[in-house]
């Protein structure tokens, strides 16, 4: 006979599948009495999870049901915005949605329970330090990349490379800005200009070649200090394949643009601030002067090679210095202030000198302006004459906000803002309107930022930047692509499927690894063990950048998230050990 338990997953599973027809209906989505298959291989993989999520227990039932709760939300809401851009499903019918939120819950929970159980194994973790030589791993990379380069030779631009060599060139008419940041103009068009005394084309693949052998010789690095905290080799050489072989990172390396140094920069320096921590925490190791420089080197890198990078590199240093072992809090400190000092200085002394442009403010105003617009389009009636006269001084023609309004960028509305708006008359009349109509700013921030944290089917792959963009392309830069455009798009298509492959959608989806560091981060604060969350931090902060930008689920701007949440999932079983033999520790002395 089955047993309580056994009856009790039954019934969890019966529950859970219940809520995804009912899902499927008030979706649209029709199956019939022909598709009852479907439902039952749903209830075996349903029950699965309940079979399989019990393992161990790091975290308070109360803390798991409350997360999975949030993500169902999450997912519930994302579902409508998909469909219908709004709340329909919501207010479609009460007793429905009860029944998918709750049952998608119950799900999550599982789901979670599994990837913490699975990450908290110490089966990837030696006895002792497996060897993996560096230059393998080099090796593998670039082999890898490959594949994806040679199809693309010379190599590939995206929109904003684009720009930053009509710019690094003089072909703008606008004087050189920050908008795109200056340095990085500079490291892409001095490399292009080498290369352009041969020809254009011969520019862009010296810049290419240079930057393979940079993020490959970074990636390198990061995996083979790795694979010194006593990871396996089959643990290293797996990361290694999915960095080199997933149309992720491999896409990337060839392709000028900033943010494809950008995310190796960030990886690197989550990897500098995992070293500090596992020789103060676990180790017991001395924080050497070496390792403070090279958490100042990758913390500058990463804060000139992005506008919002500087915000992602200091709380993380702040967060060292009042949290981590205090015999290092000086050294910590003057990491921080060297790198705000070297930032500051260039952003206010040596670009003013230059005549490099600020960034423009309205860059920091892509929600508000966001919440603005959509309230133009449904409640423009109810503006008052303050509002009206303010919203005047703020932009261009205010009226047509709502038809510029798209849910998912910004770019359309931003562009009708006024270079010299006053930002307090502004956010005071901005603090009115959402008095008003609150429901409309959840609505446009929620459908702005949905795709960043919320996992979606679809991969959230570098397919789009294969191909040189059109956008701000200069003609005066002659490139062109060799291999034959049918040949291109047919490997663009065959990339593309195996990105939204089962699986491989899985291990290359931001929004997922958001959650999988959500949860690891609270196993740390509800066992006390604070600086082992640091590292959390500045994935934390990425995430609220990008809710911040001007564009959702773009990748290009979460795609920092991916390699530093494997870094910390691979570590997490180490760590959770550690914590445990000294729990052990501690409670053998009480008994004594």
């Amino acid at each position: 006979m089955l047993g309580t338990k056994h009856w009790r997953n039954i019934v969890g599973s019966f529950f859970i599948s219940l809520g995804i027809y009912v899902l499927n209906n008030i979706s649209g989505v029709n199956f019939d009495n022909e598709y009852l298959i479907y439902y039952g291989l749903i209830f075996f993989g349903v029950y699965q999870t309940y079979k399989y999520s019990n393992k161990l227990s790091l975290l308070p039932n109360w803390l798991v049901y409350s997360v999975s709760l949030i993500i169902s939300v999450v997912l519930f809401l994302s579902i409508s915005f998909s469909l219908y851009g709004n709340l329909t499903l919501l207010k479609s019918n009460k007793v429905a949605t009860i029944i998918c939120i709750f049952s998608l819950g119950l799900l999550v929970k599982n789901i979670c329970l599994i990837v913490l159980n699975l990450f908290a194994k110490d089966s990837l973790i030696s006895d002792k330090e497996e060897y993996v030589s560096w230059k393998r791993i080099f090796s593998i990379l670039v082999l890898c990349w490959l594949i994806y380069f040679l199809p693309y030779l010379p190599g590939s631009i995206a929109g904003d490379g684009n720009y930053q060599l009509a710019e690094y060139f003089g072909y703008v008419n606008d004087a050189m800005s920050n908008h795109q940041p200056y340095v990085t103009t500079l490291f892409e068009g001095v490399i292009f200009q080498i290369g352009r005394h041969i020809n254009d084309n011969f520019g862009l693949f010296l810049y290419a070649v240079i930057q393979i052998i940079i993020t490959a010789t970074i990636y390198s690095y990061c995996i083979k200090k790795l694979s010194q905290f006593r990871l396996k080799r089959i643990a290293v050489y797996s990361l290694t394949f999915l960095v080199g072989l997933l149309p992720y990172w491999s896409l990337l390396a060839p392709t000028l643009q900033k943010d494809t140094l950008f995310i190796a920069f960030f990886g690197l320096f989550v990897i500098n601030v995992l070293e500090v921590i596992d020789a103060v925490m676990i180790r017991n190791k001395p924080v050497t002067n070496k390792l403070v420089l090279k958490l100042i080197i990758t913390g500058l890198l990463v804060s000139f090679w992005r506008n919002n990078g500087i915000v992602e590199v200091l709380p993380t240093l702040i967060a060292l210095v009042l949290i981590a072992n205090r015999k290092y809090w000086k050294k910590f400190l003057v990491a921080s202030i060297i790198i705000l000092g070297i930032y500051g200085s260039f952003e206010k002394i040596v670009m003013p000198s230059l005549g490099i442009v600020p960034t423009e403010k309205r860059e920091a105003f892509a929600l508000p302006m966001q919440q603005t617009a959509r309230y133009m389009k449904y409640h423009a009636d109810d503006l008052n004459s303050v509002e009206r006269s303010e919203l005047r001084k703020t932009f261009y023609n205010y009226k047509k906000l709502g038809e510029l309004y798209n849910p998912y960028i910004a770019d359309s509305v931003k562009v009708d803002m006024r270079l010299d708006f006053d930002t307090a008359t502004y956010l005071k009349v901005w603090v009115s309107m959402g008095i008003e109509h609150p429901i409309t700013y959840l609505q446009a921030t929620f459908g702005g930022t949905y795709l960043y944290y919320s996992p979606q089917i679809r991969a959230n792959s570098f397919v789009w930047c294969a191909e040189i963009s059109d956008y701000a392309r200069d003609s005066r830069i002659k490139i062109n692509q060799f291999a034959p455009k049918k040949f291109r798009d047919a490997f663009t298509v065959l990339i593309t499927n195996i990105a939204n492959f089962p699986l491989v959608n899985i291990l290359i989806n931001d929004a997922l690894c958001v959650w999988v560091s959500l949860l690891m981060f609270l196993v740390f604060i509800y066992k006390k063990k604070y600086a082992l969350a640091i590292p959390f931090i500045p994935i934390a902060l990425n995430v609220l950048v990008c809710i911040a930008s001007p564009v959702d689920g773009l990748n290009r701007y979460s795609g920092c998230i991916v390699f530093t949440s494997y870094c910390i999932a691979l570590l997490f079983g180490l760590w959770i050990k550690q914590i445990g033999n000294v729990e052990q520790g501690k409670a053998a002395r009480e008994d004594k």
